[in-house]
């Protein structure tokens, strides 16, 4: 059952704050009539994130949400059935909730419940056991239900089992994860929100709603409903996600494990070994198992139980508000800035001028020796298809910002056509898709720190290379909707195959200078000088040696391990097995791609075979060596297996198939 599901004939009593905060808890059948909706008999029917917005008694609502023009002012209903149409609707018309999860506006939801905690009125939970179509367990993290079903305002404190855990020990500043998610997803909006108001109050057109109903914010709403959550939180640290525990206190039994160790000695003492052993070896075990329990899901659920604040759980705080990696803040950017280079290298291979250029721009820039209002760095790569272009930009994301997702990828063949640029900075007011953001713009307002790798920059149109002339200059851009967005905190990358016709003509070895200078004056006729300009680096990749390949064939089968680590399983390849795949994955046209396919076709296809054929099990190892009589790579196989494998399809020759490859 979802926490806020109730019957819906129960109306609980109103509470203070209720007209303010225009909430109805119940929908008699009735009122489910008068949305022209039928019912589904014996279902429960809710929607959690839709709010009903009334004046209390109303038992009847318009059919239709209403809003503004700019849809900043919403008004919901809860409906007692789900109905997808509606629920599309919705979400499609309702851009503020666009940054939350259907979760926390659930949580939103349920503080109509928390304000009742603000009169101070005890609980009574009694008739929670009484009544088990309520679907509530006093011991399960379902206190939302609690409140709702068991509010009664007469009730003496001594009937509340719960007030046992009001005000446990706890730093009043480490608020839980939902709590910060709530009130940073408001945040945002509340510029136009406001902007909306005033326009509203001045406005002569201004909507009326049928039935008496409230005309209230969204912003309000999230204020206020932020307030009732965050006040009863500090008057109980379990609240809303169950009681806090004490670590040392079986949750179940209520038995001390220290008690128990106690008697378990004095049993010793008193040669009494049937009680020491059952003591030992069975209660306090399992007692211990269940502490374990709680206290992991106590983390779970964001219930510090820790009496210490380390430098650790000050990171994960400030990393909680800023969405800056706990790793980046606990480790020293100069440690981290000065070896730069030998991290870049060990996932990206042969290019050695680049990974020194991006080194060097980034440091430069971590230093202090630039411009504060530009981005941290700008870079544009050009070189052949496959010498790790991608590859280093997902690596630089990784090792800046300490996540591969920390990265806004761009394809410019999406935007070779003039009108899509509204796709990337969001649709100006009036036009389809204006509520919905830029694929850039929204990206960087909620992920200020990242990087961003605009790919095939040679086949997007000339308006868009024009779109990033301020963000490259002045580190800022406007979106459809009129907000600045800051992109100081950005690395952007863009990537080209723009000469690589005189590179693969060079063939292995450094970029010499003549084909350096072909390379530069075909960049110089495709680009604008303004744009060119205002980059930091133009990065020339060469083409990838036989020696390079050779490298790459470790790291891709080290990926490769890394798969088959749940398995407990460990890949053993020979030296002449790599030396093989090495050379059949060589291309001096298309770089370290047809090497993932040769991996696949050699290793991973016959070891799908081996493994659904019971041949490798888990927990073992895998060799692989090289066949030299029929010139290819083998799997030794561990056991006959059980499963019926024909020799076709250890043969199968499947060179002609088309095998996605990686970067």
């Amino acid at each position: 059952m979802n926490r806020y599901e109730l019957d819906g004939q129960i109306r609980p009593p109103p509470f203070e704050g209720h007209e303010m905060f225009g909430y109805l808890d119940g929908v008699s059948q009735p009122a489910v009539a008068g949305f022209n909706i039928n019912p589904v008999p014996g279902q429960q029917i809710i929607n959690p994130g839709v709010i009903l917005v009334g004046e209390p008694g109303d038992t009847l609502l318009p059919a239709r949400p209403a809003w503004t023009k700019d849809g900043s002012f919403l008004v919901f209903r809860q409906l007692k059935q789900l109905v997808p149409e509606f629920n599309k609707f919705l979400w499609d018309k309702a851009p503020v909730l666009s940054g939350m999860t259907q979760t926390q506006s659930a949580d939103l939801l349920g503080a109509r419940m928390v304000g009742r905690w603000k009169s101070g009125a005890p609980i009574d939970l009694s008739p929670l056991a009484d009544n088990p179509a309520l679907g509530a367990d006093p011991n399960q993290n379902n206190n939302f239900d609690f409140f709702h079903a068991g509010f009664n305002p007469t009730s003496d404190e001594s009937h509340c089992p719960f007030a046992a855990h009001i005000r446990k020990s706890r730093p009043r500043s480490d608020q839980p994860s939902p709590l910060n998610a709530i009130m940073r997803a408001g945040i945002p909006y509340g510029p136009e929100l406001t902007a909306a108001e005033i326009q509203r109050n001045t406005s002569s057109s201004d909507i009326r709603l049928e039935r008496g109903l409230a005309f209230v914010s969204y912003q309000s709403r999230i204020d206020l409903g932020f307030q009732f959550i965050q006040r009863a939180w500090e008057n109980d640290p379990g609240f809303p996600f169950g009681k806090v525990h004490n670590p040392g206190h079986d949750p179940i039994s209520g038995q001390n494990n220290d008690e128990l160790k106690a008697k378990a000695d004095d049993a010793e003492r008193r040669y009494d070994l049937a009680t020491a052993s059952d003591l030992r070896y069975y209660a306090i075990p399992e007692i211990q198992t269940r502490i374990e329990k709680a206290q992991a899901e106590a983390a779970a659920q964001g219930v510090s139980l820790a009496d210490t604040v380390t430098p650790e759980s000050i990171a994960e705080v400030v990393a909680r508000w800023t969405s800056i990696p706990v790793t980046r803040l606990m480790s020293t950017e100069k440690e981290k800035l000065l070896r730069l280079e030998k991290t870049l290298s060990e996932s990206v291979v042969g290019q050695p001028e680049a990974v020194k250029a991006v080194a060097n721009a980034i440091r430069l820039s971590r230093s202090g020796l630039r411009n504060e209002n530009r981005p941290l760095a700008s870079f544009l790569f050009c070189g052949p298809s496959g010498t790790g272009k991608t590859l280093l930009s997902k690596t630089l994301a990784q090792t800046l910002f300490d996540s591969p997702d920390a990265m806004c990828r761009i394809d410019g063949s999406e935007y070779s056509e003039k009108h899509s640029i509204s796709r990337l900075i969001g649709a100006p007011p009036g036009y389809v898709g204006y509520d919905s953001g830029g694929q850039l713009t929204e990206y960087i307002r909620r992920k200020p720190y990242s990087v961003i790798l605009v790919d095939e920059l040679e086949k997007a149109s000339r308006e868009f290379v024009t779109i990033f002339l301020q963000v490259l200059d002045d580190g800022r851009l406007t979106d459809g909707q009129g907000r600045v967005v800051d992109f100081r905190n950005t690395v952007i990358i863009f990537t080209s195959n723009v000469g690589s016709a005189f590179l693969a003509e060079m063939g292995e070895g450094p970029v010499r200078p003549n084909v350096r200078s072909s390379v530069m004056q075909a960049i110089r006729a495709t680009w604008p000088p303004e744009f060119l300009n205002r980059i930091d680096s133009i990065i020339i990749y060469r083409a990838l040696s036989h020696q390079d390949i050779r490298k790459i064939v470790d790291i891709r089968l080290q990926e490769v391990q890394s798969r088959i680590d749940s398995r407990k399983m460990k890949l053993e390849v020979s030296d002449a097995a790599k030396d093989y795949l090495a050379s059949i994955g060589y291309s001096g046209t298309y770089g370290a791609r047809p090497l993932q396919r040769a991996i696949t076709t050699e290793i991973l296809n016959p070891l799908s075979v081996y493994i659904l054929g019971d041949r490798v099990r888990d927990g073992e190892t895998i060799r692989v060596e090289f066949d030299a009589p029929h010139n290819r790579v083998m799997i030794i196989p561990n056991h006959e297996g059980t499963g019926t494998v024909d020799d076709m399809d250890m043969d199968y020759d499947d060179s002609d198939l088309v095998v996605d490859e990686m970067d």
